[in-house]
């Protein structure tokens, strides 16, 4: 007589069923285009761009910061990547009213999405990747980011490919307003800088230069 065996375990069917019918409740179906996505995302970029701003170059010089560890705060977590490390669940400390990427900022970090980042660039990685792109034009953001994967013994996927350009974009914006802010300051308005600033000897053109170039 055989003997029955009685798992202690259920039945694989139902517990597919759990986990399809606990995505279906949980997951949130976003029915925008890309084309409306994107441009949602870009505005909310654009609005807390001078924030943005503002934070990198505090990063960047080490300004002091009047932060009070009395204000009630939020809390939120980020996993990071950097060139030479990679960290989960980092905990990041947000002011009232405060953008989750200003808040990033001041830890010399940039997410990839402008309002609930879960994953974040280290400043020194996209400054190491800009200055390869002005040396190397061709090393892709693909290439860069499977480095990444490799030196972190991370599999590659594309996903993170996108968010990697999502925030080098970002990178390079920031350093745009700063090089606007500059030729603010030095009065060099874009609509009226190269005819202020430009030389009228070396604009000037003889009407017989070519005819005088052939005679000598």
């Amino acid at each position: 007589m055989l003997s029955r065996t009685v798992s202690i375990f259920p039945p694989l069917h139902r517990y597919l069923t759990f986990i399809s019918r606990e995505t279906h409740i949980r997951g949130r179906i976003d029915v925008r285009t890309r084309t409306k996505r994107r441009q949602h995302a870009n505005a909310a970029w654009k609005e807390q761009m001078p924030t943005l701003v503002d934070g990198y170059l505090a990063w960047r010089h080490e300004a002091p910061t009047d932060e009070d560890n009395t204000i009630a705060s939020n809390m939120f977590h980020v996993d990071v990547v950097g060139i030479s490390d990679f960290a989960r669940a980092i905990t990041i400390q947000q002011r009232p009213n405060e953008p989750a990427n200003a808040a990033l900022l001041r830890m010399g970090l940039l997410g990839c999405s402008p309002l609930r980042p879960t994953i974040a660039i280290r400043i020194e990685c996209l400054e190491l990747y800009h200055q390869i792109r002005r040396r190397q034009s061709s090393f892709s953001i693909q290439a860069i980011t499977k480095v990444l994967c490799a030196l972190h013994d991370i599999t590659y996927f594309r996903q993170f490919r996108d968010q990697f350009s999502d925030a080098f974009d970002i990178y390079l914006q920031i350093l745009r307003e700063i090089r606007s802010r500059v030729d603010r300051i030095l009065g060099r308005d874009p609509n009226t800088w190269q005819i202020n600033g430009s030389c009228p000897s070396c604009t000037f053109k003889v009407t017989l230069h070519s005819q005088i170039c052939r005679y000598n």
